[in-house]
């Protein structure tokens, strides 16, 4: 496929230190392209001067174009932001803090499918498996970053999986409905045993600590059997509200 457009999406939240560094690296890299380049930035809420950087940079380069979010919404929606924005017939995603190198380039052939699912709980990963298409896998080593400090904590990527999970698979409640009766199953046959050990063998019925033991392991399933069916609803919730998932503050592109 002949590409007249490429788009190259990066989304940002107080990265002023790694941009000079990125855009050094982005002119390298698009000066040998056969295509003209546009150079997207998605400014997701930063409180430092990402935003006045990057419209230093679009001074002097007409390629960079810029989305200013109204706040942060996490990375997930910034990239959904962009690409409701770009121009391009091939997409590349970049990270500002250089970790994923810009000389290795991603194409992407399906961001009308992208621009139509319009879903609130958002997992971009799991967006490019489900509209399908060819892929293809390029490996590299990933270096540190290039400045500044990581956005991401352990909760914040525990929440990005547990949401990724849930809005693609139901297999977190099949679990609980298998485990529900291999539970019933498994304590029905244990009553069967009690009953005959008491009634036929005279044998006396266990008394308070094996009581207590079966009922905190069901009382702690039934919770864990809650959270789960609880993080769908959350989902069913979000997505029945119909909200728009980001609002901008003001797009900017200069006109060559």
């Amino acid at each position: 496929m002949k590409i007249s457009l490429l788009s190259i999406l990066v989304p940002v939240y107080n990265e002023s230190e790694c941009l000079p560094l990125l855009y050094e690296k982005l002119c390298e890299v698009t000066a040998a392209l056969p295509c003209a380049t546009e150079i997207l930035f998605v400014n997701d809420g930063s409180t430092d001067d990402t935003l006045e950087r990057i419209k230093t940079l679009q001074q002097s380069d007409y390629r960079i174009v810029y989305v200013d979010l109204s706040r942060n919404y996490g990375k997930e929606t910034a990239v959904s932001a962009g690409i409701d924005h770009i121009r391009g017939d091939a997409l590349v995603i970049l990270d500002a803090d250089l970790q994923d190198p810009p000389d290795l380039m991603f194409s992407a052939k399906a961001i009308d499918a992208l621009r139509q699912i319009k879903e609130s709980e958002r997992n971009m990963k799991g967006l490019f498996s489900y509209i399908g298409f060819r892929k293809k896998c390029i490996t590299y080593e990933q270096p540190p970053r290039a400045a500044g400090s990581t956005k991401w904590s352990f909760l914040k990527l525990l929440d990005l999986a547990i949401k990724g999970w849930t809005s693609f698979s139901v297999l977190p409640l099949r679990i609980i409905s298998f485990t529900g009766v291999t539970v019933s199953v498994a304590a029905l046959f244990y009553l069967l045993i009690v009953l005959l050990k008491a009634l036929v063998l005279g044998d006396p019925v266990g008394g308070y600590p094996s009581m207590m033991c079966v009922i905190l392991f069901l009382g702690g399933f039934v919770l864990l059997a809650l959270g789960i069916i609880g993080e769908y609803l959350g989902i069913i919730y979000q997505e029945t509200k119909k909200r728009p998932y980001y609002f901008v503050n003001k797009v900017l592109r200069i006109e060559s």
